[in-house]
């Protein structure tokens, strides 16, 4: 397994590829992720727009069972009936702001998982201003539709301190495995007998 870590910045915004995240198991083996962080709403058009081509690209190099985003999107994603195949009812903003139209048009064929678990608001909270008013979700999890229902739970820890404005996003995730009945050994050949005369 590759522990390495391959980073590079886009426009000083920084997409990571997690080389080191790679599940192995018996039937398959699910071996990347990839950990962005975005663009602010505040920055420049030509300067998202960059950052969401190579980003893009570089998802697209991906064979997509095996796609799965975390990190910080600064994008709210609201409760829109346009985006009901992306987001599930449980978002905590009402409306989406640019950031998260961006988003929404890039997982048109995933899910963000965090809009799935119906928790208490503050499980939902996960970063913080420095003078504690606001309170917001922008970090995301965004996982193919296909895989869905392999995430358990996702919630934020408040208690653990990682030395950021961010909370800890603490996911619960198993590999389901499809049940294929195989034929085990050789079918038997039908002889063709004559009638003995």
């Amino acid at each position: 397994m590759d522990n390495g870590m391959d980073c590079r910045n886009t426009n000083d915004f920084k997409i990571w590829k997690l080389k080191c995240v790679e599940l192995r198991s018996k039937f398959f083996n699910t071996k990347q992720g990839y950990g962005v962080h975005a663009p602010t709403e505040d920055v420049v058009k030509e300067h998202k727009n960059v950052f969401y081509e190579d980003f893009n690209n570089e998802i697209s190099k991906v064979p997509r069972h095996i796609i799965k985003i975390v990190g910080d999107l600064n994008a709210k994603i609201g409760k829109e009936s346009l985006f009901r195949q992306t987001v599930d009812w449980f978002s905590l903003q009402e409306t989406s702001n640019e950031n998260g139209v961006r988003v929404m048009d890039f997982a048109t064929n995933n899910m963000v998982i965090n809009t799935c678990f119906d928790h208490k608001r503050i499980h939902k909270e996960m970063w913080i201003s420095d003078d504690g008013k606001i309170k917001d979700q922008t970090d995301r999890v965004i996982n193919d539709k296909r895989h869905t229902s392999d995430v358990i739970d996702i919630r934020h820890c408040r208690g653990a301190d990682c030395d950021t404005d961010h909370f800890l996003l603490v996911m619960k995730y198993r590999q389901r495995i499809s049940r294929i009945c195989k034929m085990k050994g050789k079918s038997r050949k039908k002889i063709q007998c004559k009638k003995a005369e």
